[in-house]
Formats: structure tokens, C-alpha cells, sequence
């Protein structure tokens, strides 16, 4: 898992690999130059000239030592200073006598630029943390009026680094070369919409200071790979879980199809689908491979079949949904994971509110709401659910003792432990109906399987983006279904290995 910084706990791993592992900073801003210049040549080779925009902090100093590094490689360079000189920090000062000795020229006003192919945005970085004013917002307009690519040096100017909120105005940038970690800003909207291609490059930063508290984290490949369920030779469909999914009124099949389905694509050894009668057919039609049985309390109560059980995705408002919810949430033991209409009926009841308190200090249980369905549930307004996502995902984790993952562009995944986890996988195209039944079916068969919900969530969305960001390139964001989602997996899976 690679821990995900905000502005605080960026500078702290800074300061700390400075003071106690005595890597000065000015080898730190060597280190980041050259990582912006090995970017540089590989995406923008053909460049004629290239300009470069240095604030006075250390952001600044990584961008005037990128350009004396541009001039030893003879490739033209142009610095104009949007901070004040007298403001530098002290390794940026050392950077700026260095590049006045290296003879590399400064433009006195922005417009000298003008003939540049590619600007560097070196101008605040992560210490922006207040709206934009004077030159430096003179600056962001200028460089996104230009029509020019812009490589950003850690994090576009304007965004917060600790909440990706845009500070009045910020630099929409072609390209975002990160140090060390990555930003919460860089990955949360909007900033995450400023940042273009997002590139980490290792420096030498540590955050081994940080262990004690915790963090936000996002999942790479290599966890992926790790966590995945193994699969024996000598085994047989028992041995990879029992899935009871109860969803779907009249005129929904389609949620518990998707949910069926995905769950069997994500390995689970059986699905048994609870539904209304009407949607018997077409259930066993679409998915043969899943066992049917009607609603019924009383199975639902006294079922020791299921070795978890997913309810919500399309079960509707009405006839005897609630008690369902109930029975479900009573099983005393067996992980749960509750969506959609499951989440709406809990909202609206204090007693099943109550319950769920009860029985999450008894067994597993994920909730995976969007953020209507969290804003019902927690009783915050939607704005300030964009706004503050994380603080909020994780106070009603900790709180209500469950795993809960807001779904939305960048997917928040908050554990019981207050450990948040960050999607990075997925596009636009997902926005599309049945996606999270896909979700949902995914994640309830990791649990099914056996991993605890604190990691079968974040699994189950890095997964289902990863196949959303397959079905794009096959289909397009803007003609992805969430059948495609479905359809992606098993590659997703084969090449994950």
C-alpha cells in the first residue's frame, strides 16, 4: 500500500528525511530536477524552448535547478521569476546564484515567454493553502490562455494538496511530476482533473515518521496480486465461498443480474440470488450458473448456506424490503454488505440504525453508498460531503464500527480503523447504471471468499476500476455499459496473474 500525503505530512516526511536520515534539502532538490528533466526529455522531446515558471519557495528552487540541468543538455531555456527574489527560501537562493552563473536568462515579463513550446509550473507546488492574488494568479491565467502543454513540479499551482480544492483559480496542467508520495489533492476532484497525466518519481523522501498515526492510503499492482484469493488445484466450489444476494424488486432483475454475475466473475464458488418471484425467468436465463430463491424472511433468517450476504441492489422501498434488511442485518455472524435501497431503508429507521451499531461490533459489515445514500445516512449535505469526503467516510466508519466506501469519481474506501484508502483506477465511463451492482457483487465474492471487508472494499473498487479503465479502451467512456464491466474482468484477473 503506498501512503497518500496531505500538506502537513508531506512537509513533516520532508523535514524528517532532512534532520534525522541527513539528506540535505538541496540534494533533494537535485534529486527532483533530474526527475523533472528525465520526464521532460522522454514526453517532450521535439520541445524548441522551454519556460519555466519559479515561485520563491522550494518549489521555485526545483525549478531553477531543472533549468541550469535543460542548459547543460543545450536545450533552450527561458526562467521567469513569479516570486519575489527577496522572499527565497535558502536552498531556492543557492538554486537561483546557481542558474545567474550558468547565464541562463530571465525573462523580465511573462509575455517573453510567448515563444515557448512547454512551461514548467514551478511556482508554489503543495504550499499553496490560500485563493490566489497578484502575480501569481496573473500567471495561471497567462499560462492557461497559452494553448501550450504544462508539466506541473509536484502539484499544479492553486490546488490544496490537502484536499484537491481549487484555490480560487489553479494551473490546468498537461502533466503532473510527483515526489516521493502522492498528494491527497492530486487524487481526490478536482485537482485531480488539474494534474493531466499523474508521473511519481522516488527521491529519497521517507515518511517513516508518520507510521504512528493513520493515514490514507491507495492500492498499486503488486497489493493487488497479493491480496487476490488463491486458488488450489485440489479444491472444489465450496472451498472459494457462498454468496447469498438479496436484491431486485418487480422491474429490477437487472441489479441482481449484474450482481450475480460479477460475483461470479470474481471467483466466488456460488451465488444463490433471493428475489420476488416475477423475477425467476430471467434470472436463471441470464445467469444459469446462479441458484434462485424467492424472498422469504423466514429462509432468509434461518439460512446457514451463505458464507456472506449482500442485500440492497435493486430490492426497492416496499413489500416487506425492511424486515428484509432486518433479517439480514441480524444474522449474527456471517460478513454483510449493504447497498442502494438496503441503505436507504436504515436511513429512514432508527431502529435499524440501531441494529447495525449492534451487530457491526459482532461481524463484518460494508456499506457502499453514493453520496445521495450517504447524505441520507449521515445527515450531511452532499456539498459538504464533496468538500470534506474523507473526514467525513472516515468519522462514520469509526463511528458506526463498518467499512464504508463512498462511491464517486475517486472512490473513498474508510475502515472501521480510521484508514482511508483512495482509488486511483476508473473513468467517467462508469458512470453508468448497474455499475455499482457490479461494485457490490464484487466485493460481497471477495468476502464471500473469505478476506475481511477492510480489504475485499478497497480490492473490489480498484478492481472495478481497473476493468472500467479496460472497457474504455474497448467501447469508450461514452458507450461503456456496466455489462462491460463484467466482460473485463476475467482479463483484468488473467493479467494480474
Amino acid at each position: 500500500m503506498l501512503a497518500i500525503l496531505d500538506a502537513q505530512e508531506m512537509q513533516k516526511a520532508d523535514q524528517y528525511t532532512q534532520d534525522t536520515l541527513k539528506v540535505s534539502g538541496l540534494v533533494l532538490m537535485e534529486k527532483a530536477a533530474l526527475a523533472l528533466l528525465s520526464y521532460i526529455r522522454e514526453t517532450y522531446e521535439g520541445a524548441g524552448r522551454i519556460g519555466i515558471l519559479c515561485g520563491s519557495g522550494n518549489n521555485g528552487g526545483d525549478g531553477l535547478a531543472l533549468a541550469r540541468l535543460l542548459t547543460d543538455e543545450k536545450i533552450d531555456v527561458t526562467v521567469f521569476l513569479v516570486g519575489n527574489p527577496s522572499h527565497f527560501s535558502a536552498s531556492a537562493r543557492i538554486q537561483y546564484e546557481a542558474a545567474v552563473a550558468y547565464q541562463i536568462p530571465f525573462a523580465k515579463t511573462i509575455q517573453e515567454l510567448e515563444t515557448c513550446d512547454v512551461f514548467v509550473d514551478a511556482m508554489l507546488g503543495t504550499g499553496a493553502d490560500r485563493p490566489l492574488t497578484g502575480q501569481y494568479l496573473e500567471a495561471v491565467r497567462w499560462l492557461n490562455a497559452s494553448g501550450r502543454p504544462v508539466v506541473a513540479v509536484d502539484l499544479p499551482t492553486g490546488i490544496s494538496a490537502s484536499s484537491g480544492q481549487v484555490l480560487g483559480e489553479a494551473v490546468l496542467c498537461s502533466d503532473t511530476v510527483t515526489f516521493g508520495f502522492y498528494k491527497i489533492g492530486q487524487i481526490l476532484y478536482p485537482g485531480r482533473s488539474y494534474c493531466g497525466k499523474l508521473q511519481r518519481r522516488r527521491i529519497g523522501i521517507t515518511a517513516r515518521s508518520l507510521e504512528d498515526k493513520p493515514k490514507v492510503f491507495c492500492m498499486e499492482e503488486h497489493d493487488v496480486k497479493k491480496l487476490l484469493p488463491s486458488r488450489f488445484s485440489d479444491s472444489h466450489k465450496g472451498d472459494y465461498g457462498k454468496l447469498l444476494a438479496v436484491c431486485s424488486d418487480v422491474g429490477m432483475a437487472g441489479a441482481g443480474i449484474l450482481g450475480a454475475k460479477a460475483s461470479l466473475a470474481m471467483g466466488v464458488g456460488m451465488v444463490k440470488v433471493m428475489t420476488e418471484e416475477a423475477n425467476r425467468i430471467i434470472l436463471q436465463t441470464s445467469v444459469p450458473e446462479a441458484l434462485y430463491t424467492p424472498f422469504d424472511e423466514k429462509e432468509l433468517t434461518e439460512d446457514t448456506w451463505a458464507s456472506a450476504i449482500m442485500i440492497g441492489p435493486g430490492l426497492g422501498q416496499k413489500r416487506g424490503a425492511k424486515e428484509l434488511v432486518r433479517c439480514a442485518l441480524s444474522d449474527p455472524k456471517r460478513p454483510l454488505l449493504l447497498d442502494a435501497d438496503a441503505i436507504n431503508l436504515i436511513a429512514l429507521d432508527e431502529e435499524l440504525m440501531q441494529l447495525l451499531d449492534r451487530m457491526a461490533k459482532k461481524k463484518e459489515i460494508v456499506l457502499t453508498p453514493h453520496l445521495m445514500e450517504m447524505s441520507r445516512i449521515s445527515g450531511c449535505d452532499i456539498h459538504t460531503l464533496k468538500e470534506n469526503g474523507i473526514e467525513k467516510a472516515r468519522t462514520f466508519a469509526m463511528q458506526h464500527h463498518v467499512t464504508l466506501v463512498l462511491k464517486g469519481a475517486c472512490t473513498i474506501c474508510a475502515l472501521a480503523s480510521g484508514e482511508i484508502y483512495l482509488n486511483t483506477t476508473g473513468n467517467s465511463g462508469m458512470a453508468t447504471a448497474g455499475s455499482g451492482d457490479v461494485l457490490s457483487g464484487m466485493i460481497s465474492a471477495l468476502m464471500a471468499s473469505g478476506l475481511s471487508g477492510g480489504i475485499a472494499a478497497p480490492l473490489g473498487v480498484y478492481l472495478h476500476g481497473l476493468c472500467g479503465d479496460y472497457a474504455r479502451d474497448v467501447y469508450s467512456s461514452r458507450s461503456m455499459k456496466a455489462s462491460h464491466l463484467i466482460e473485463m474482468l476475467p482479463r483484468v484477473l488473467l493479467l494480474l496473474g
